[in-house]
Order: C-alpha cells, then structure tokens, then sequence
C-alpha cells in the first residue's frame, strides 16, 4: 500500500483501481483516499455512482463511466461484488478498461482475482489492482509503530512487539487497541494549537491496558490447563463464553497457545535460556519467563497428545449438533483429568 499511499499524496490518479484482499480494513481504508481525490473540487451529488454487481450490468457500468462530469473534473464510479461478474458483463467491462474515460475515477471492489485472467490483465495495464492483506507476525511490530506515528503515538519498539503478540494480526482490533492505549497514555496536558497532541506509549501501558484486559484472560486459560487445575480453567471458560467469546476463538486461541510452549520447549531442551525462547518466538523476556515456566511442564508426547486433542475439538465444533460449550468443558476436563500425565515435577 505504500506506493498507492505515495501516488496518492502526489495527487496522481489513475483512471481505474480494483481493491483485493482479504484485509478489510486496508481495503476501505485505501478506497476512501481514492473516492477523495476523485472527487476532490467535483460536487459529489452530481458525479458520484455506487452500483453492486448483482443489481447492475457491464454495459450500465460502462455507460456511468462514459458520462461527463458534471460542474467538475472528474467522475468516480464504484462497484462492488465484482465477484458475481458474467460472461457479458466481463467482456464490456474489459472493452472499456482498454480504453478508460479520462474524466472518470473506476473503483471495482473485489474479494480476489486471478490476474492471469485476461480482463484483469488489461485492468492491470490501464489501471492498478492492489491486493491488501494483513501484515506477517514478523512485520507486525514494524507496522505497529508505523501505524502509531499515525495516530500521534510514539510508542516503544517492546511496547508494540507485544502489542503484536497480544492481538495478532487483526487489524481492526489493533487500530482499535492503539485508540485505547492513546486515552490511556495521554494526560491532562492541552497540545499545542493547531498541532495534535503525541502520546508516548511504553510497555506498562501495553501491559496494564490491553493485554491485561485480553490475552491474559487466554494465557490464563492455557495456564490453568497446562496445571492441570480444572476448577480454575472452568471458572476462566465460563467467563469468556459469558462474554461472547466465539467458541472456535477460544480452541484456536488455546491451541495456539500450547503449540508456541512446545516451541519453547524445545528452545529449554536444546540448552536454552528464557532470553533464547523470547528471541525464538519474538515475545518480550516478561511473557518469555511465564512461557518457558508453563513449557518445562510438559514433553513433546504431551504437546503431541494435547494439540491432537484440540483438533479433535475443533472438528466436533464445526460438526457435532451438540452445543460448542459441551466441547469445550469436555477438552478442560480430559486435559486436566486422564488427558495428558501431569509431568509437575519434571525439569524444576
């Protein structure tokens, strides 16, 4: 996105964009910027066409798209579920896009394309198709920080790398998650007039604000369950489903929690240290100790009988007509009853 973000500040426009991906929020994000530009000195009332793809046809699209502007400079033209694009529809669409009205701004919204198909191949040329997804979990901390400036927050490369690490790479929930830590950090001071205000954010607000309020709940859970203490991992359980916690959230969460233990795991049993385990799955060294802590718990056969257990459950989750919570309450009572041996004493 940074190149369209670099055309875009340079007031370039090109004549037809299509928006892929599966990230949602880069994508409207991004679509915004254009219509904006599109429309920028052009009223919006007179020049401005929304159409869906199942309620329209090519050659309407072409015809909205071949109207002059009105009292402006330009056009824009948006079209969304391209997915459900015909024979027809593809073949006007493509006449058009190899020859695209200069006065007209095209947006075709879509979930994916297969760019050696031949209309997006012409797209291609007379226009840019930009695909949007969420960043890599080794790019996340990098995109955090970035982000942050954004927003008017500076915050700490430790600060962001578990900011990324308690919330994934859901961007939504991060942008949601850095508008709390800003309230949070700010204090009573008034910013400068006319400039906005920069809010440092360090570890401790990180800690104390977000990953306190959610993945602690989650690390608690794995950590009732690798005690083998049932009555705590129930009580953990039955407050997270009282909250709306989507039940398939819970396991891969759980899941995912036990497969990064076995991981340091295997950093302990090749001689490593807790700074080695924080380096191997870029966790800061406080959430590192409490990992390696839980890790030495257990051998590769429990994780390997445990991670089975779980896929057991997501199969019956997407499955079985009982209800999700049975599953769930049913994995915390073998895991902690004739599951997985508890191994407490093991490597003290």
């Amino acid at each position: 996105m940074d190149d369209l973000d670099a055309e875009l500040d340079k007031g370039i426009l090109r004549p037809l964009y299509v928006l892929t991906g599966p990230e949602q929020l880069l994508r409207r994000e991004a679509q915004a910027r254009i219509c904006a530009l599109a429309l920028e000195n052009s009223p919006k009332e007179f020049n401005e066409t929304r159409l869906v793809m199942k309620e329209t046809h090519g050659d309407a699209i072409v015809d909205a798209c071949r109207t002059y502007p009105m009292m402006g400079a330009r056009r824009l033209v948006v079209v969304s579920g391209i997915e459900s694009l015909k024979t027809k529809d593809s073949e006007a669409l493509e006449k058009y896009f190899q020859d695209p009205s200069p006065t007209t701004c095209l947006v075709l919204v879509v979930e994916s394309v297969d760019a050696r198909v031949k209309i997006w191949k012409t797209a291609a040329k007379s226009g840019r198709i930009e695909k949007f997804e969420a960043p890599r979990s080794y790019q996340l901390a990098p995109w955090i920080e970035a982000r942050a400036r954004r927003k008017s927050i500076k915050i700490h490369a430790d600060a962001a790398a578990l900011l990324g690490d308690v919330i994934g790479t859901d961007l939504s929930a991060l942008e949601e998650a850095m508008e709390r830590l800003y309230l949070y950090a700010a204090t009573g001071d008034r910013p400068e007039k006319g400039k906005p205000k920069i809010v440092e954010v360090n570890l401790g607000h990180v800690e104390n604000c977000i990953a306190r309020t959610r993945v602690h709940t989650v690390f608690e859970l794995g950590d009732a369950l690798g005690k083998k203490d049932s009555k705590i991992a129930t009580r953990i359980l039955e407050a997270m489903l009282a909250a709306k916690e989507s039940p398939i959230g819970i396991l891969t969460m759980v899941a995912r929690h036990f497969r990064r233990l076995w991981q340091a795991a295997e950093v302990l049993n090749q001689g490593g240290n807790t700074d080695d385990v924080a380096r191997e799955l870029g966790l800061h060294p406080f959430v590192a100790k409490e990992f390696a802590g839980q890790a030495r718990l257990f051998n590769s056969a429990d994780f390997a009988r445990l991670l089975e257990r779980c896929f057991e459950t997501d199969r019956l989750l997407k499955s079985s007509k009982l209800g999700d919570e049975l599953h769930l309450f049913n994995l915390i009572i073998e895991v902690c009853g004739e599951g997985v041996p508890r191994h407490s004493s093991r490597r003290a």
